[in-house]
């Protein structure tokens, strides 16, 4: 009876391989009788010490005679059955049914339908399309929409919240308005210049070079500021009086050569920094050089 050994399988498939069409021709040409055979019948071997491996061609069943019967291989034996199984046995002879094999068209066909890695790296190129690198991924655009799935109607929603450009409120209509408004104008910082000569004549000393009534309450919040549009050769001196009283305890100067008391060597002291309406401020030019134009002082107010 022919038989396939177990060196024979095992040599030709190696374990947990699944044959070819054209391993199992090259098998069925050096089948031999052998002690370690596989026994192919329906009916169970009488000599089980010469055949001690039974494959049922009735049931498709692989078993091994344990001394006491034949058991059914199982688990380990699985490379065995999977290697053996679509043997046929008929007739005293093998015949071979490959049906449930691939033919190389058909392989060949179904591994053309998979992508390449070039295929691959040139599809997600195109899915980033050029994207920035911090907006070039899904977790990156989900951190720039808030991680919120439903993005659109937030946005929609804050949007239908928003007062339309052309809504208009009277100021009557406004809780606190117009206190709120005095507040902001009271505590705002101003500045006004005051222009003691015009920008051509030399300035020369003199006092109440200009004189004027302040128009509201104010403080000034900060130190006067002198200037010349041309410096003059030697030091220029400028004095502030309220209501004919000094508000200097350091008079403003301007060095020679320079054009700004903000760069004098000896800084201007404010002595008053209270101003009321209809007090009249009054501008002394206390000493000048030759060559100065264009003298001004900078007041700097709060309106209170």
């Amino acid at each position: 009876m022919p038989v396939i050994t177990i060196a024979q399988l095992l040599e030709k498939f190696g374990p947990g391989d699944a044959p070819r069409s054209d391993d199992y021709i090259d098998l069925i040409d050096t089948l031999a009788d052998d002690r370690n055979a596989v026994y192919f019948d329906s009916v169970a071997p009488a000599d089980t010490d010469a055949n001690p491996l039974w494959f049922n061609t009735s049931s498709n069943a692989l078993s091994v005679y344990n001394g006491g019967q034949w058991v059914g291989i199982q688990g380990g034996g699985a490379a065995v059955i999977n290697a053996i199984s679509p043997l046929d046995y008929t007739s005293g002879d093998l015949s071979i049914d490959l049906s449930a094999y691939e033919t190389t068209t058909e392989i060949d066909t179904r591994f053309t339908s998979y992508d390449t890695s070039a295929e691959v790296d040139t599809k997600i190129a195109n899915l980033v399309d050029s994207a920035p690198s911090t907006l070039d991924t899904l977790n990156e655009l989900a951190s720039a929409l808030g991680d919120d799935p439903n993005f659109a109607t937030t946005i929609t929603n804050q949007i239908a919240g928003k007062a339309n450009t052309s809504h208009t409120h009277t100021a009557s209509e406004i809780t606190d308005f117009d206190s709120a408004v005095d507040a902001r104008v009271l505590n705002s910082e101003e500045a006004m210049i005051v222009a003691l000569t015009d920008e051509v004549s030399e300035v020369t000393t003199g006092t109440s070079k200009v004189s004027f009534r302040f128009p509201f309450d104010a403080t000034l919040y900060q130190v006067p500021r002198a200037s010349l549009s041309t410096a003059s050769n030697a030091s220029t001196a400028v004095d502030i009086n309220k209501n004919g009283a000094s508000i200097l305890s350091t008079k403003l100067s301007i060095d020679a050569s320079e054009k700004t008391s903000a760069s004098a060597a000896s800084s201007a002291v404010l002595s008053t920094t209270s101003i009321s309406s209809d007090d009249e401020l009054t501008f002394d030019v206390d000493s000048a050089g030759n060559n100065g134009v264009g003298l001004k002082v900078t007041l700097f107010y709060k309106k209170v």
